[in-house]
């Protein structure tokens, strides 16, 4: 064999011990193959790609991940061998984005897109997401998030990729307001979280507070009709002028802890409501089913909110944001 390959008989030696320490598994034959260690390649990119880069798994657990599987014969799997590739992978993302973005063929020009600032600590990190694909068109931290900033980094984007936008999603910033009715000249449409976040903020806040106030009381009359009964006679006088405060009280604290959960079931019902799918039929909702949806559990909570003793807030916010508007 030295002969024919023309290499020393101690080289072929060699050759012959690694592969046999590299063939010990039944699927190991695969891996010698040029098809094998193209999917082998492959997968090693993938996991150190969505676990690694976009989850941040460390290079220890992806290494022990891949022994476990049994690659680590054919392929560099050490935690100081992945860190080196995950390095490389970072310098090459942004090459790997441009040509994506060339290759790439778009159905229509015309994108519904949503805007927003996010922030890590001191950092604001300006994105600008298309709805339909998921895909980040601007991704970019900024010092301000005035609609000159936006507008400056948007713009560049849209145009390098030959798109326009047909319609902005965003809270209710002024800037971002601007921005889709100035600076795309398309429709401003509010997202719905801001009005579920003012929900949950308005409503579960004073039903726990009524809650716990139902619940001390009701501790309380309990605690005297206890002491009651304890020193009083079997045959003695009637104790309903105690057993009736510890119904009234039991009565009422029931009633809030029904309240609450049903406001655990309304938002439930919200999110399901604004949802792109029916969850029973699988059919789109269409914007009519949606808002009737919306102003049904608008009105079932606030008859929840009556519940909870607080009727100068017996509407829900976008109850009160569409009869403002």
């Amino acid at each position: 064999m030295a002969d024919k390959v023309g290499i020393s008989k101690s080289a072929v030696h060699r050759h012959q011990k690694a592969h046999q320490r590299r063939t010990r598994h039944p699927e190991s034959a695969f891996w010698e193959t040029e098809a094998g260690a193209s999917f082998l390649t492959r997968l090693v990119s993938a996991v150190l790609y969505h676990f690694g880069l976009k989850n941040h798994i460390g290079a220890e657990q992806l290494s022990d991940f891949f022994r476990i599987i049994r690659i680590d014969t054919h392929v560099g799997v050490s935690p100081a061998a992945l860190h080196t590739r995950l390095r490389l992978m970072e310098r090459l993302l942004p090459i790997f984005q441009a040509e994506c973005e060339q290759s790439a063929t778009c159905p229509t020009p015309q994108r519904t897109v949503a805007a927003d600032e996010v922030f890590f600590d001191k950092m604001m990190v300006m994105v600008l997401m298309d709805l339909t694909s998921g895909y980040l068109l601007v991704e970019e931290p900024a010092d301000d998030r005035s609609f000159v900033t936006w507008h400056k980094k948007a713009a560049g984007r849209l145009q390098a990729l030959n798109l326009e936008v047909k319609h902005a999603i965003s809270d209710r910033a002024k800037a971002l307001i601007k921005l889709a009715m100035d600076g795309f000249g398309c429709n401003a449409g509010a997202d719905l979280f801001h009005a579920q976040y003012d929900l949950s903020r308005w409503f579960p806040a004073s039903l726990a507070r009524a809650t716990r106030t139902a619940a001390q009381v009701l501790e309380t009359a309990r605690k005297s009709l206890g002491k009651h009964l304890a020193h009083t006679p079997p045959d003695a006088a009637e104790t309903g002028w105690k057993q009736e405060p510890a119904d009234q009280a039991s009565a009422h604290h029931a009633t809030l802890e029904a309240a609450h959960n049903t406001y655990r079931q309304h938002q439930q019902s919200i999110s399901f409501a604004v949802h792109p799918f029916d969850k029973t039929t699988g059919e789109p909702n269409s914007a009519e089913t949606v808002k009737a949806a919306l102003h049904a559990e608008g009105d079932a909570a606030s008859q929840a909110g009556i519940l909870a003793g607080d009727p100068r807030r017996a509407r829900c916010p976008w109850q009160v944001q569409a009869t403002n508007q």
